[in-house]
Parts: structure tokens; sequence; C-alpha cells
């Protein structure tokens, strides 16, 4: 069993109740330092259960002594959740599962935005700013579209790692790997405007 409901798992023995946004924050980082797959699937069902029984609503309650604005919270949640997302190479279906559901319980709508909200709407303006000419522009559609379909790691790995790899360091290779062999082949990295470098 990787997770019994009163957040103790057999990788992190002794673990008390996540009851504090610290401690919910600290499992969400140390998510990114694990290495081991089997390990993150516990640890990210712990953050659910605990999310799901501090507080059956749309929050989490904070019952911190020292207290601290509301907003730098939810901006620390936002900022620590945007890195672990980034930083995780090949998830099982399974993990992605899971931190799907634990963004649906996070307080991203608060102090730091709508998180998924934020993604679909740099996404839009990835694709909208750019006019009929732009060679980026089919592939601006198609990022706008996976987004708005299903937030995974496939967008990570699809588009927004290529895209970088491409304008950052003029390297063709993974952009063209998927599947976009036109556009590797006659996209001028120094043509791209920062805006859009910018929101990735």
């Amino acid at each position: 069993m990787i997770e019994d409901f009163s957040g103790i798992s057999t990788f992190d023995q002794g673990m008390v109740p996540l009851n504090t946004w610290d401690q919910i924050i600290g499992k969400i980082v140390a998510l990114r330092e694990e290495t081991a797959m089997e390990k993150k699937l516990a640890m990210i069902t712990a953050v659910l259960v605990n999310i799901r029984l501090l507080d059956k609503e749309e929050k989490i309650h904070d019952s911190r002594d020292l207290k601290e604005n509301i907003d730098t919270i939810y901006q620390r949640v936002l900022d620590e959740t945007k890195q672990t997302l980034n930083t995780m190479v090949e998830p099982s279906n399974e993990y992605i599962y899971y931190f799907r559901e634990v963004l649906k319980k996070l307080p991203i709508r608060s102090g730091g935005g709508d998180l998924i909200g934020d993604i679909r709407s740099a996404a839009e303006y990835f694709e909208e700013s750019r006019n009929g000419n732009d060679p980026m522009l089919s592939f601006a559609g198609d990022l706008r579209k996976e987004v708005h379909r299903k937030l995974s790691p496939r967008i990570l790995e699809k588009y927004i790692r290529p895209y970088l790899q491409l304008i950052k360091n003029n390297n063709s290779e993974p952009i063209a790997k998927a599947g976009y062999m036109a556009l590797a082949s006659r996209f001028d990295a120094k043509s791209e405007d920062r805006k859009f470098i910018e929101l990735t």
C-alpha cells in the first residue's frame, strides 16, 4: 500500500499530518527532489489525502501560529507547484492523475491567480499575437489547442522544451522530432519576439 489515510506513507514513516501551508509546500518541493516514481506517488497521494482531510471545500485552513499574508502564501504555492511540474520528466499516468487532482484542490485562484487559467491565457496570447506570416503560427496554434484540451507533462516535452531549445540554443532537432520539421528548417530564432520567450 502506497498511502494510508492518516498521511503516513510506506516511504515516509512517521510523517505528521500536513496541516499547515508550509508542510504542504514542503511536500510539493520534496516531490521534485525525489527520483523514484513509486516514492513520488506516495508523496503526491499524501498531499492529496491531507488536503481533502483538512478541508472538504475550496481551500485549506491556515493553522499556523505565525501568520503570513495569505496572498504571499498562495503565491508560494503557485510558484512551487509550477516549478515541480516543470521539472517532471516522463511521469506515469498515475502520477499525472494525482497531480491533476492536487491542482484542483490547491488555492491557485487566490493571490497568485488561477494557474490553469494563466497557462491557457498565455497559450492564447502566444498564438493570437502573431501575424499571419509568422512561421511559428501553426506551432503556436497546436500548443494552444493542446493546453485547452488537456494539461499534462506532454506539453513540456512536445512544445515548451523543443521551443526553448530552438530559441535559446539554436537547436532545431527537438522541435523536428516533435513533428515540426519545416519549422525547424526555416525558422530564424533571432527573429522571435522577446515577449513570446518570456511567456515560457
